[in-house]
């Protein structure tokens, strides 16, 4: 694949994942249950196999999860005039004008939750109604959405080397990728992401899933396969999963780009690798960064994301800054400083739950493979030129120290998916052009997960299309 091609293939990164359902938007506890659950029943989307004639030799059904920023979300909004006024469409993330209009901050207090300090948990932004978006049918990648974009290149593969479709036996599945697993168990999103496997499943000719799940979708799939009481569902449901670049110890400094500066450049790992420190450190916080930190301030699901102490040290320094500097084991103090309060009181939580998911180890009875990229430089520390402000954004860092990893997840993390695979089920994938997310676009990606759904039962279409698949990936970097 040529250099520029997978440029463009990272510039839409961003903006692509599998996404989600048509539900009530949350005003209260119980609208919040409704939305996750999904108020639209199973039975109003059309369904293309349900004759008996579809059913000869179907294929095992295929569920893809995505991760952060992976569902299309819409909603409505009551607030202010001018927000409203934004709001020509339904469409909140992702819309291209967002980036381009001069009121970006809307967009930033559309997104953003609400943290209640008594109850500990969190909301829309007061007047906001939000929800993932489904499309027209079950599985389905919504009109306009940027998915089209990126997931063509997964879907065209999956299609054409495995002969799957979309809506019969190839499933997009949603959740609200803002509140955290914590924050999907309280608000009905564990029973909605359940709930829809099961129905994909039964309009697959009752065809048990295998489940792909992409970066923090690995941590939700991961935590859903461990629950005690849902363990008759799964064994009924699901026949196996793959992990796709999973962050099971977090992602290094990736994340606190984000956070401190609302800086996603580096969440382009090839675009940015192209660029010196030196330039890099020279972007200042425009309108775009300032609105994409607001809308990430607080979010609970970046305690999963951040590096927890036995991973990387307690002591490895995250974030430097000419007043302080801080360690892994003070990323709490941190996030104290930065004004979040309600992402410093689920930390601990969070850290928690992630060392216990993997001491608990393979689900016993789920094939389990991991599949992730290596050799491209993934931030671990953080220089800034400035203290850390209080509810404000800091200019992007001056410069970045790099280790090992997929240029999200560093490789430390990723290589925890061994904690719940066996060492023959796990796929490493060197290139310089194979990261966090091209690893579902590029040839060498792909044709490591057709190998993977060969072993499952999920043949290549041909003989000429496997011939096809190895020489993509023979053939480019």
């Amino acid at each position: 694949m040529a250099r520029g091609t997978s440029i463009v293939i990272m510039c839409v990164v961003l903006i692509c994942g599998v996404v989600g359902t048509r539900a009530v938007a949350d005003t209260t506890a119980a609208a919040d249950v409704r939305a996750a659950r999904g108020l639209r029943s199973f039975s109003l989307f059309s369904s293309s196999n349900s004759s008996k004639k579809a059913c000869v030799k179907p294929k095992p059904t295929l569920i893809l999860i995505s991760g952060l920023g992976g569902s299309q979300m819409v909603g409505t909004f009551e607030g202010n005039a001018e927000c409203k006024a934004m709001l020509n469409t339904t469409v909140v993330w992702y819309a291209d004008r967002w980036y381009w209009d001069k009121q970006l901050p809307c967009w930033g207090y559309l997104l953003s939750l609400n943290y209640n300090a008594t109850t500990k948990s969190w909301s829309n932004s007061t007047g906001t109604k939000l929800w993932p978006d489904d499309g027209k049918f079950l599985g389905d990648v919504p009109d306009g959405s940027k998915q089209r974009l990126f997931y063509w290149f997964l879907n065209k593969h999956l299609a054409s080397t495995h002969g799957y479709t979309i809506g019969k036996d190839l499933f997009l599945i949603p959740y609200d990728w803002r509140t955290g697993i914590q924050g999907l168990e309280q608000r009905g999103g564990i029973e909605g992401i359940t709930r829809r496997i099961s129905e994909a499943v039964k309009r697959n000719c009752g065809q048990k899933a295998i489940v792909i799940a992409h970066s923090y979708g690995a941590n939700v799939m991961a935590t859903i396969f461990q629950k005690p009481e849902l363990q008759k569902w799964r064994q009924d449901t699901v026949k196996a999963t793959i992990y796709v670049g999973a962050p099971f110890g977090g992602c290094a400094a990736t994340t606190w780009l984000n956070q401190l500066s609302g800086d996603f450049f580096k969440l382009l790992p090839v675009l940015t690798n192209l660029m010196p420190a030196s330039l890099t450190g020279k972007f200042h916080p425009t309108v775009v960064g300032t609105s994409v930190y607001r809308m990430a301030f607080g979010l609970p699901t970046w305690g999963w994301m951040l590096p927890r102490p036995s991973v990387l040290g307690k002591d490895h320094v995250v974030v430097v800054t000419p007043t302080k500097n801080y360690t892994v084991e003070q990323q709490k103090q941190l996030l104290l400083d930065m004004g979040d309060e309600g992402g410093a009181s689920l930390l601990d939580d969070s850290w928690a739950r992630s060392e216990a998911l993997l001491k608990r180890g393979p689900v016993a009875g789920l094939e389990t493979f991991c599949l992730y990229g290596t050799g491209v430089p993934t931030s671990t520390t953080l220089v800034f030129n400035e203290s850390i402000p209080k509810r404000a954004v800091i200019n992007r860092p001056f410069s970045v120290k790099n280790v090992d990893g997929d240029g999200v997840v560093d490789l430390t993390s990723l290589r925890l998916c061994s904690k719940l695979a066996p060492k023959a089920n796990i796929a490493e994938v060197s290139s310089t052009y194979v990261d966090h997310a091209t690893i579902l676009a590029h040839p060498m990606g792909l044709e490591r997960l057709s190998e993977i759904l060969v072993k499952l039962g999920a043949g290549y279409s041909s003989t000429w299309n496997k011939l096809l698949t190895h020489a993509a990936a023979w053939a480019t970097p």
